[in-house]
């Protein structure tokens, strides 16, 4: 016996065989770009890890160093009006912000803040972190990566490392801060009693999110925030 198939069935066949070869093929590529996007991500995790190291490393050093007291009735000062016009309202009115990322912002703000004092006063991270050259090739590595990320998901990516990256500074900032306020029975006098429990409150909240943000750069952080930022 002998049996001839028509011949529209080899064609139906054959296009079949396209398509299931087609459909293996697409899976291939993204499950390759899906890696490809884990490894950068993990080498941008690495990245804000190193800067964070060279930031603290500075900063421990920075707070050990002696200042004139011209300098640091300059830094008081400016400490002395942030915190009264800037940071006491910020923290007081955290709690009614509609969001949790706005919530995380206002946060951000206050660390870039003492950061920024302190740079301006060449007493911060700055002048010092320009020089180390590890610190300047993770950065720039950073920037590197990120342009390789899928589009789809660069701007979010980009905007959740660029936070990362400032909480990072600001919380290593608040290092130097601390030893100025500590080592100023004056500075402490001036400032209301309640700061001092507002800034380590903050500095517990931006320790626990800076976490969180290290292992979810490409997340939506508003529905992964379980942080109770009421604490502050």
């Amino acid at each position: 016996m002998s049996y001839n198939p028509p011949f529209w069935l080899f064609w139906l066949l054959l296009s079949l065989a396209i398509i299931f070869a087609l459909i293996m093929a697409i899976r291939d590529v993204k499950k390759q770009t899906l890696k490809q996007e884990v490894n950068l991500l993990g080498d941008i995790k690495s990245d804000l890890i190193t800067l964070n190291k060279y930031e603290k490393e500075v900063a421990t050093k920075k707070s050990k160093k002696r200042m004139s007291s011209a300098e640091l009735n300059k830094i008081k000062c400016d400490f002395q009006n942030y915190i009264t016009n800037t940071v006491i309202p910020l923290f007081t009115n955290i709690s009614t912000l509609p969001s949790k990322e706005q919530m995380l912002d206002s946060i951000i703000k206050f660390f870039i803040g003492v950061g920024d004092i302190l740079d301006s006063n060449g007493y911060g991270l700055k002048e010092n972190l320009v020089n180390i050259t590890e610190y300047n090739s993770a950065k720039e590595d950073i920037a590197n990566k990120q342009l390789r990320l899928r589009k789809k998901n660069r701007i979010l990516i980009q905007k959740h490392i660029r936070k990362a990256m400032l909480l990072n500074y600001g919380l290593n900032s608040v290092i130097i801060f601390r030893n100025i306020y500590r080592s100023s029975p004056e500075f402490r006098v001036n400032i209301p009693l309640n700061y001092n429990t507002m800034v380590e409150s903050a500095e517990r909240v931006g320790d626990k999110f800076l976490t969180g943000m290290l292992e979810n750069l490409d997340a939506d952080w508003e529905k992964i925030i379980t942080i109770n930022f009421n604490e502050i």
